[in-house]
């Protein structure tokens, strides 16, 4: 039978010593100053094992090593390319599936950026497990930390052997034995790194989860054995402050507020994660695009001689909405002489009506019509012979856009490429390349000219022959330019023009081959005009027919067919809206499809996981047939924390809310009857693109209920707060900064509960930022906007990004939806991880068997290493078996000791009372038998009188001093070898008296000389 040695009835003051410098770290008192003043700043490296794969948190083993080196006194900061787990401080480099080759290409990208001061490696795996070049799986490794000191030469790298699994645990076996003597050489040559064992047999095949990673508690073990292992490195001095080289500050992390940087979201490992898979029946488009039409017949008859020209073009609107256009008939008669017939409907004209300020101004050939300024009315231009552009919009502005070198009037074409409602300038190459530049700005002249393709073509040539062919005409009515090339009967084959998916503003040309057949007849190309004759948006076909030809004067009837096509104008992307519709605190991904029938695709991620594997498709919630699509809006009006749907008239501004209700329990959706909430407001409406709306709801005053905001064209805001007693008016919320209203939009950018003004680049996708400081009158603004410069790097052209909050921080992330399929990515905005996860506590890990240092047979540990504290008497999960064990080889005093310390440790308080509740506990016993050990004597019963001998010897609080008698400690049988009634002075010797009378006792649940639980 194991005895106790005397021993451990040391003198008071050697015990405190004892206590108070190899086991402070699991004790409730102050925390060591044995912790070095600096950060550790450990990098997690490896595979899935590392990853955390198969734990219920995600965490594995790091947050239970962190919190254990946090209660040591340690400041931590993990550093990692990827973000993995629950845990604030959630950074790690770990990538499941990948062999040590693999995992050293990550070493060499990451090491360098981190420098971290302490890598923890546990790699192999997956070469033994693959049967991968087994046997030289240590060279491998080697060439991997070689690096790892060659970069960081003061590193501390703490080497694992790989745990047991049950796959191939004879390969596993064949590494453990190379990683162990790969140690030994290393250690040899003066490195600094430290031995895990893995595969000593303490954790075992029960320690898993599955044939190859730990369960939750197989990991808490790992993480015991990393923080050993950490502490063998701070015993021999190896552990040094991390390099100050590095971008980033190991105190920074565990906010979610804070300011965002341009580039950011590249930085985060998370960058690019695929969050939207359009697997869904109902993220539609209306289709390719279809061509019909119907015949008009003769819808007008004139004569022209000469020079004289036909245009049709947009003169007078009388009220009519965007989209609803009707092209008037305009013609000239001599030099000097332009006229227009105003388009009535249905095919007629009004009376010849002269325009007197535009004769003489042009040549007719170079005249062209169209809207400079998206006012919603065709401007007068002038294409002089060297291809320069001249609009006087009726006013003379001067020159518009100059000809590049190369091109004259006959290469010139004008059209709306990007569908902003601006005409832009385009010339045809002679292969049929054509190349345009943006009409940017929001005046009525260009305030600068972007080239679409950056000196390449927007539409590349097919080789259909003459260039007089190609015309740039929007057929199907989304305000974009569609390519078409008519042969010289007319017949016409075309490209429908959509929004591209790329970092610039190059279309996606869709062909739908042969639209109109044509006249059949030669030459009657010349003769054919396109034109939105009947309120649809779309351009018809029009042929000016020359009945007869007498002596250059051409009599002419106006023949017409209705262009009754469709499809093409409306794209998967065009749907895709945010709103957190359950107020989970992710945004919801609700996708609004051309017919305004409303999906939820609800987000099943809790903050802060990020893993968008999947969405929770909820059907079709909502169907608002006959709302346009630019009238839905979303935004919590009410402040209930769910997204109602707001409805917008754009002709007066009332406000209808459709109200949101979502039962957690049921996990349901209800919505309230459609509402009347503001009779009237903005009347600003919306404009011919997709994003440009004149109406936005955003919650600038941070009280939970999202604000009517009014934007004119050029972005001055003005608007109402949303507050519970009801709308209060704001004149200007924020000044324009001359930048279209298209292109802003109002997000959280940096995380403090009040969402920011914004502009994309159109182009790169890049966007400015100004903060929200809340209201304070300011530049004449009733809000503080703080300008911060581009802070978003776009990742496609800027109609194509989203500012949603998707990593549950509250913060806008970027996400990039391909708007021909519905695909979409997301770059995340985060602050930096890291910070505790609440109070710094101990995490109790489970207590190592005897021998268990760095084992690196180079080191003081002399193949089993110097052993740390550990002790077979593990008093977290105490086995028959290894008392047994501890039993064979006698129990020393420093194992007697480390069993007294988990129990002043387990203790609330240090007393008798609360270590009894501990140790005597129906559980402790449960998993702590003694029964075919200590002759029956029970675990509990040795434990107290341990603890027992401790107090009297430590002199605590609430105990009876050594030489006295009476005290608490007294009665409750805790001081000394006498029942109650006999208590007599005695001396720190008799702990022996105590332990030894304990372990001797007759069978039962506790000693004569402890008190009865």
């Amino acid at each position: 039978m194991a005895v106790l040695k005397t021993g451990l009835a040391a003198s008071s003051s050697s015990l405190s010593r004892w206590w108070m410098t190899d086991y402070q770290q699991n004790s409730t008192a102050p925390l060591s100053a044995r912790a070095g003043t600096f950060y550790l700043r450990i990098l997690p490296l490896g595979a899935s094992i590392t990853w955390g794969q198969a734990s219920s948190d995600g965490n594995g083993y790091r947050k239970h090593l962190r919190d254990q080196l946090r209660f040591d006194g340690w400041n931590v900061n993990m550093v990692g390319s990827r973000s993995g787990g629950t845990m604030n401080d959630r950074d790690v480099e770990g990538w499941p599936g990948y062999r040590v080759e693999e995992v050293d290409v990550r070493a060499r990208v990451v090491v360098p950026l981190y420098k971290p001061s302490v890598v923890l490696i546990n790699a192999g795996t997956n070469d033994a497990t693959q049967n991968y070049y087994v046997e030289t799986t240590k060279d491998r490794m080697r060439t991997m930390i070689d690096f790892l000191f060659s970069t960081v030469p003061d590193v501390c790298v703490v080497l694992s052997t790989l745990i047991p699994n049950t796959l191939n645990p004879g390969n596993v076996a064949m590494i453990n034995d190379q990683y162990r003597t790969l140690a030994s050489e290393l250690q040899g040559q003066g490195r600094r790194l430290v031995l895990v064992d893995f595969g000593d047999g303490w954790m075992t095949t029960a320690d898993l989860a599955d044939t190859t990673h730990p369960n939750d508690f197989g990991y808490k073990k790992m993480a015991a054995k990393w923080h050993q292992a950490i502490q063998t490195a701070e015993s021999r001095g190896w552990l040094s402050p991390p390099s100050a080289d590095v971008a980033f500050s190991d105190a920074a992390g565990g906010t979610t507020t804070c300011d965002k940087t341009f580039g950011s979201g590249n930085a985060d490992p998370r960058g690019g994660t695929q969050v939207l898979k359009a697997l869904s029946p109902r993220i539609i488009d209306d289709g390719q695009y279809q061509h019909s039409s119907q015949a008009m017949g003769k819808i007008h008859s004139g004569f022209y001689a000469g020079d004289d020209t036909v245009w049709f073009a947009q003169l007078v609107s009388n009220g009519a909405d965007r989209g609803g256009e009707r092209d008037d008939w305009v013609f000239s008669q001599g030099v000097d002489a332009i006229y227009y017939r105003e388009n009535l409907g249905g095919g007629t004209f009004g009376d010849k009506t002269l325009i007197p300020t535009l004769g003489g101004k042009c040549k007719q050939r170079g005249i062209r019509w169209g809207d400079v300024n998206n006012d919603g009315l065709d401007d007068y231009i002038c294409i002089g012979p060297e291809g320069n552009m001249h609009p006087p919009t009726f006013r003379d502005v001067g020159l518009y856009k100059q000809a590049p070198k190369g091109m004259a009037q006959t290469n010139v074409r004008l059209g709306d490429i990007d569908g902003d409602g601006r005409l832009d300038y385009c010339v045809v190459a002679g292969n049929g390349d054509i190349y345009c530049w943006r009409n940017g700005g929001v005046g009525e002249k260009a305030a600068y000219w972007q080239d679409f393709g950056a000196s390449r073509p927007v539409f590349t040539g097919k080789g259909m022959g003459n260039i007089d062919g190609v015309m740039l005409v929007d057929i199907n009515g989304d305000f974009r330019a569609d390519w078409l090339w008519l042969d010289d009967t007319g017949k016409a084959t075309t490209y429908i023009n959509q929004r591209g998916q790329n970092k610039d503003l190059i279309p996606y040309w869709d062909s739908v081959g042969v639209t109109h057949a044509g006249m059949g007849e030669a030459g009657a190309r010349s003769q054919i005009r396109f034109a939105r004759l009947y309120d649809s948006g779309r351009h018809d076909y029009v042929y000016i027919k020359c009945l007869t030809l007498v002596n250059g004067r051409c009599d002419y009837e106006v023949r017409a067919w209705k262009n009754t096509g469709g499809g093409g104008a409306n794209q998967k992307g065009d749907g895709v809206r945010w709103c957190d519709m359950n107020g989970s605190g992710n945004d919801d991904y609700v996708f609004i499809d051309h017919n305004s029938k409303i999906t939820i695709f609800q987000n099943v991620n809790t903050p802060p996981n990020t893993d968008y594997t999947g969405w929770y498709d909820r059907g079709v919630v909502l169907d608002l047939a006959g709302v346009p699509r630019k009238a839905i809006h979303l935004g919590d009006w009410n402040g209930d924390g769910f997204c109602d749907v707001i409805i917008t008239d754009k002709a007066t501004g009332a406000l209808d809310v459709i109200q949101t209700y979502y039962d957690k329990a049921s996990d349901s959706y209800t919505f309230s009857a459609r509402t009347r909430v503001v009779q009237s407001g903005c009347t600003q409406g919306w404009g011919v693109g997709v994003f440009d709306l004149g109406i936005r709801f955003a919650d600038i005053d941070g009280d939970k209920r999202v604000d009517y905001m009014c934007l004119e064209p050029n972005g001055r805001v003005t608007g109402w707060l949303n507050k519970p007693g009801g709308l209060q008016w704001k004149d200007q919320i924020k000044f324009s900064v001359d930048k279209d209203r298209a292109n802003h939009r109002w997000a959280d950018v940096n995380g403090d509960g009040k969402p920011d003004f914004m502009w994309i680049d159109k182009f790169s996708g890049d966007a400015d930022v100004w903060y929200n400081m809340g209201e304070r009158q300011i530049s004449g603004s009733s809000f503080w906007w703080d300008p911060k410069g581009k802070t978003y790097q776009g990742s496609s052209s800027g109609p194509n990004l989203h500012f949603a909050n998707l990593g549950g921080q509250g913060r806008a992330d970027m996400t990039e939806v391909n708007p021909k399929t519905g695909l979409g990515w997301t770059w995340f905005n985060s602050c930096p991880p890291g910070g505790d996860d609440g109070t710094v506590a101990n995490p109790g890990l489970p207590g190592l068997p005897a021998g268990g240092g760095d084992g690196g047979g180079g080191g003081d540990g002399g193949g089993g290493g110097d052993g740390g504290s550990s002790s077979n008497l593990d008093a977290g999960r105490m086995t028959a078996a290894s008392l047994a064990a501890a039993a064979a080889e006698e129990v020393v005093v420093a194992e007697a000791e480390e069993a007294v310390a988990y129990l002043v440790a387990a203790a609330v308080a240090p007393s008798l009372a609360a270590v009894e509740a501990a140790a005597c506990s129906d559980a402790a016993m449960a998993v702590c038998p003694l029964s075919d050990v200590l002759q029956e004597v029970s675990y509990c019963s040795t434990m107290l009188a341990l603890y027992s001998c401790v107090l009297t010897s430590l002199s605590l609080p609430d105990q009876c001093p050594l030489n006295t008698c009476g005290g608490p400690g007294c009665k409750n049988g805790g001081c000394g070898t006498q029942s109650e009634g006999d208590c007599e002075p005695h001396e720190a010797n008799d702990c022996t008296l105590i332990v030894s009378s304990t372990l001797t006792a007759a069978p039962g649940k506790y000693s004569t000389t402890t008190r009865v639980c």
